[in-house]
């Protein structure tokens, strides 16, 4: 040792050619490095393994760790090959081979290997095999040091058994579960899970089978509530296809499970309704088409009474024209004052008369023109009461949807007729109030006439004894009597109004009954049981209440009560 270096001395005596020694050589070689070296070998022989084999795998040598591991004695492993610590199946692979094929040709080669006791048992040893070099660099042997790591491969080996069971068990339950699930994808929940699963796996295999004893038990539910609804549905359709060609009498009469049997009261209930309403409206129709007759044939008469009446005021014209030409020659002569007196006071007494027929003609024409308001005023009841219906069955279309959509088309063309036949009665009404005060002025007009021929006759009284005034009261009967002709003239033109307007309340009357034909028509669609026969006594009753109206005023529909007044007026008046 000098200081921290060991050295190796090796002295050797030195000879000359004859043999004599000369001297000695002293050679000092540095060994710390391999002292050191010696000092770790010595510590890894006390723990671990070492066993050194030659290149052929033969045992060299192996310490104590390494025999105490593989349960041998060193005279029984000395001189033995390697593969005796190997199975045999191992020692007869390619791999075996390739190891001693690296390690001569110097490679290491490290991993943890397992090999076999004395006694046949496994041992895993984690083993470094280490190829010694020669001073020339050449492999001579080979060092294996080994650690046992039994236990812990041993416990790696359970561990990995455990997990591969396991996987085992949890394919058993998936593979399981899947064909389950197929089964329920395709409608099958009948058969329960009746593989043994692992203990931690039996609560999910429980829960399995009580979800799939639900769904069982929700597919036969399904089932049966759909069986129920095909019934509603199939129930629905007959009733529903009846109602689309009319029939409402139909009715959903077998019961439908607690559910859907509220719904089956309520369509009953809304068929019932519907069928009420049709009747009403199919008497209502019926009562509007006979009421139409009626005003058609009212005011057919009244045209002709309007006519002859026409007539009558044009002969009245004529005559008074001519008492105007009469008059005005009163003023040509005195001479003829006694015999004009005496014939004037006479013509004057018939145009007296005449004058109170003219009256009494107007005030029966006011009173026609009232009646006919009347009667519009019951055309326009009429005509809201329908289009009150109208929309009732507008709303219950509605509420019965695309069922009703037919009827809604029909309850608005009733609207329309409805609404048309109060826009008429609205214009004729009109037109009366207007014809009323015409009336009204011709009848002020006719007494103006009344009361200057009256005038005339006191004048004409008066000639006797005022012959001088004659030509003065000449002029002012001529004045009066061109009143009158105007007077009469206008209201021969109110007459013409009467007769124009009374033409278009024919039309009107004409178009109403058409369109009450019309609606009675489009009724005859629907079947409505005995809301028929209902329909026929309404019918009945509405002739009635018409033969009672005929009774009640008889001048809207006889023709021989009003002479014509052309009787009157054309006699007297060319002696006048």
């Amino acid at each position: 040792v000098i200081g921290n270096m060991r050295v190796q001395v090796d002295i050797s005596a030195v000879f000359n050619r004859d043999g004599e020694h000369v001297g000695n050589t002293l050679e000092m070689t540095d060994v710390s490095e391999a002292f050191l070296n010696a000092g770790i070998i010595a510590g890894i022989d006390s723990t671990q393994g070492i066993v050194q084999f030659d290149l052929n795998g033969d045992v060299l040598d192996a310490n104590q760790n390494f025999l105490d591991a593989m349960g041998y004695g060193l005279d029984e492993i000395q001189g033995r090959n390697h593969s005796r610590f190997c199975k045999k199946e191992y020692t007869r692979s390619q791999e075996y081979s390739d190891l001693w094929r690296e390690l001569r040709s110097g490679r290491h080669y490290s991993a943890r290997v397992e090999c076999q006791r004395k006694d046949g048992s496994p041992i895993y040893l984690d083993a470094t095999y280490n190829p010694v070099m020669d001073a020339s660099g050449r492999p001579f042997k080979v060092v294996k040091i080994a650690n046992d790591a039994t236990q812990e491969e041993l416990s790696r080996l359970a561990f990995e058994e455990d997990r591969i069971k396991r996987a085992k068990d949890l394919s058993v339950v998936v593979e399981t579960l899947a064909d389950g699930l197929s089964r329920v994808s395709q409608g099958d929940f009948t058969q329960e899970i009746d593989v043994e699963f692992a203990e931690e796996y039996t609560e999910l295999k429980a829960d399995f089978n009580a979800a799939i004893l639900k769904l069982h038990e929700s597919a036969v539910s399904a089932k049966e509530t759909k069986e129920q609804q095909d019934f509603v549905v199939e129930q629905l359709e007959k009733v529903l296809s009846g109602l689309s060609d009319g029939d409402l009498v139909t009715r959903l009469n077998e019961e439908f499970v607690p559910v859907y049997d509220g719904m089956r009261q309520n369509f009953n209930d809304a068929l019932e309704n519907l069928m009420r309403a049709m009747g009403s409206v199919c008497a209502t129709a019926d009562e509007i088409k006979i009421g139409a007759m009626e005003v058609t044939s009212a005011n057919e008469e009244l045209s002709q009474r309007t006519e002859r009446q026409a007539a009558t005021l044009e002969e009245t014209t004529a005559a008074i024209t001519e008492i105007t030409t009469t008059v005005t020659h009163t003023s040509k002569g005195a001479q003829e004052v006694d015999r004009i007196v005496s014939d004037t006071k006479a013509d004057t007494l018939k145009s007296s008369e005449i004058v109170e027929n003219a009256v009494t003609a107007m005030g029966r024409i006011e009173d026609s023109a009232n009646e006919i308001r009347s009667i519009i005023n019951v055309i326009d009841d009429i005509a809201f009461q329908t289009n009150l219906l109208a929309l009732n069955a507008g709303v219950e279309a509605a509420r019965a949807g695309d069922a009703g959509r037919g009827f809604a088309v029909v309850a608005q063309e009733v609207r329309g007729l409805a609404q048309r036949c109060t826009d008429a009665a609205k214009e004729i009404k009109q037109l009366i109030a207007s014809s009323g005060r015409n009336v009204s002025e011709g009848v002020a007009l006719v007494n103006t006439t009344g009361e200057a021929i009256t005038a005339i006759a006191v004048q004409i009284e008066e000639v006797s004894s005022l012959a001088a005034d004659i030509a003065a009261s000449s002029q002012q009967q001529s004045a009066s009597l061109e009143q009158v002709a105007q007077a009469v003239n206008e209201l021969d033109a109110v007459t013409q109004k009467n007769a124009a307007m009374v033409q278009e309340t024919t039309a009107a009357s004409h178009q109403m009954r058409n369109d009450a034909v019309h609606l009675v028509d489009l009724m005859e669609n629907f079947e409505l049981g005995d809301s028929r026969s209902d329909r026929a006594a309404d019918e009945s009753a509405a002739r009635q209440t018409a033969q009672v109206r005929q009774r009640r005023f008889p001048q809207m529909i006889t023709t021989n009560n009003v002479a014509p007044m052309g009787d009157v007026s054309s006699e007297g008046w060319e002696d006048f």
